[in-house]
């Protein structure tokens, strides 16, 4: 599905694809004893409207999360982690104070904790233009989102099937549904990311020759 998306965009209409960045810091966390404490945590959370996906990057690297947006109300994004473990982020929209929760299982131990601060708001907007009208990458960018994305380290923390998926991605080639199902969630971030990268190239690329 993603891939019928990006080439209908890319050859039919130019592109609009809003990235929705919100850093937060959390300088105090409350746990089950209900004691304050500075502990210092970042955390960048992202959205990207043209994939309709989400994700976390925080110390412990790169998580895909899901988003819950309601009318007049707070941005949520929320985490189911295989574990059973769940992490809940709530933005308010105005203000961007911010609260982050965690409640986990370990050890045969509940682990919760809430942590409280505030996020800083960007917004990136990328646009490609509807006169590329071949599905195919051009080889200068290929090189550029390669080198960019380190695609050579990260492709040796994938399946050889995913590499294969994520270099024909770069190509302009896209996966069949039942190969994507199949791809792990390291896998999609990269997949998206590639898909992101290759758009970005495109509009700049487009741009110069304007």
């Amino acid at each position: 599905m993603l891939r019928i998306i990006f080439f209908f965009i890319i050859t039919i209409i130019p592109l609009l694809s809003d990235i929705y960045i919100y850093e937060c810091t959390f300088p105090q966390y409350s746990d089950k004893k209900y004691h304050l404490a500075k502990d210092d945590m970042n955390i960048t959370f992202k959205y990207d409207s043209f994939s309709d996906k989400a994700y976390m990057e925080g110390n412990n690297g790169i998580s895909p999360l899901e988003l819950l947006v309601k009318k007049g109300g707070l941005i949520t994004f929320f985490e189911i982690t295989d574990a059973g473990n769940i992490t809940v982020t709530s933005i308010h929209p105005k203000t961007h104070e911010a609260v982050h929760s965690r409640h986990m299982k370990i050890f045969n131990q509940m682990i919760t904790s809430q942590y409280y601060g505030s996020c800083k708001y960007n917004k990136k907007v990328s646009r490609l233009s509807k006169t590329n009208r071949k599905n195919e990458t051009p080889a200068d960018i290929q090189k550029k989102v390669y080198a960019k994305l380190n695609l050579e380290n990260e492709l040796n923390k994938l399946s050889p099937l995913e590499q294969r998926v994520i270099l024909n991605t770069l190509a302009g080639n896209f996966p069949t549904k039942e190969i994507e199902a199949k791809l792990s969630k390291d896998a999609i971030i990269l997949y998206i990311s590639v898909m992101a990268a290759v758009g970005e190239e495109l509009f700049k690329k487009q741009k110069a020759k304007r």
